[in-house]
């Protein structure tokens, strides 16, 4: 079925008047008629916030553009999806200024649109936005959702590593629901194609995810025989200066307390919180009330 370009389709308005039609008047010039008109002026909005950095003006903007049902056209679609990605953060529990659910609407309204198989790339991009606004909103099934349908384009498209890495967050999107178990088998699969791909770094965060989940449904005095792993772990994850350091940091915390070694488990809590310092993260608070706890509290065994 034939699918034109609206960017190459040119409308006009019928200018004829009624006195023209009626009485053989002079007929007007036709005027171009611009469809796409309405957005391409807020877009002059947009870019201006964007350049000023005003983000509660963007988030407005952005807004606008459902709100008014505004058309739409994929150069269009593609600045805002760039813009989107200066606004809705990439990792998981991220410390908000602004609330950023009223862009949910306007990135459901372009994932909703029909994509060609030569599209994969710009799917992805908007799935990636998608999924983590509902993420941010604590909409998990639905950000399950899309990060289900992007496992099967990355696989359609022959694309592991991109496999792997939803794999892994999707996984996570169950962590933080706290369904361990549904979470386990898929940080395994991301592991196993990271390895595959020999993405080092990855391997690492996807097995520390895993452990995470281990010691979430057991007691970490059983769990000391991984105490080495986790130390190879927390060097691999960083080697740079990343947050997801954290991850193994606080696994040796939990079972340097529950061997009694209070100091040792301070000090992981620490790094822990070092690691995430300077991102913005609700993880850094996480780990800072823990390390209170083990600061202040009277020791005890984990």
């Amino acid at each position: 079925m034939f699918s034109p370009d609206p960017d190459r389709i040119q409308l006009v308005f019928d200018d004829e008047s009624l006195d023209g039609i009626l009485y053989g008047k002079p007929v007007a010039d036709p005027t171009p008629a611009d469809v796409f008109l309405p957005i391409k002026t807020l877009m002059l909005r947009i870019h201006a916030a964007s350049a000023s950095q005003d983000e509660e003006a963007l988030i407005s903007a952005l807004a606008a553009i459902t709100r008014e049902d505004m058309a739409l056209h994929r150069p269009i679609c593609d600045e805002i999806i760039r813009v989107m990605g200066l606004l809705i953060p990439v990792d998981p529990l991220p410390t908000f200024v602004h609330d950023i659910a009223s862009l949910t609407p306007l990135l459901e309204k372009i994932w909703a649109l029909p994509y060609s198989m030569h599209e994969y790339d710009r799917q992805c991009a908007v799935g990636n936005r998608l999924y983590r606004c509902y993420e941010h909103q604590k909409r998990y099934g639905e950000a399950r959702s899309v990060l289900t349908a992007l496992i099967r384009l990355a696989q359609e498209k022959g694309d592991q590593v991109n496999e792997a890495v939803y794999n892994n967050n999707l996984a996570f999107e169950y962590l933080l629901e706290e369904r361990q178990e549904d979470a386990m088998p898929l940080f395994q699969r991301a592991e196993q194609l990271f390895f595959r791909n020999s993405k080092t770094f990855e391997v690492a965060n996807a097995r520390a995810n895993y452990l995470t989940c281990v010691f979430s449904l057991r007691p970490a005095r059983e769990l000391v025989d991984h105490e080495a792993e986790l130390i190879d772990l927390a060097h691999t994850l960083s080697e740079n200066n990343d947050w997801r350091a954290r991850k193994p940091c606080v696994l040796l915390s939990r079972i340097r307390e529950s061997l009694g070694d209070r100091q040792a488990a301070i000090d992981y809590m620490q790094l822990a919180i070092r690691a995430s310092a300077d991102d913005n993260l609700q993880w850094t608070v996480i780990d800072q009330a823990r390390l209170d706890d083990l600061e202040h509290s009277p020791d005890h065994a984990g």
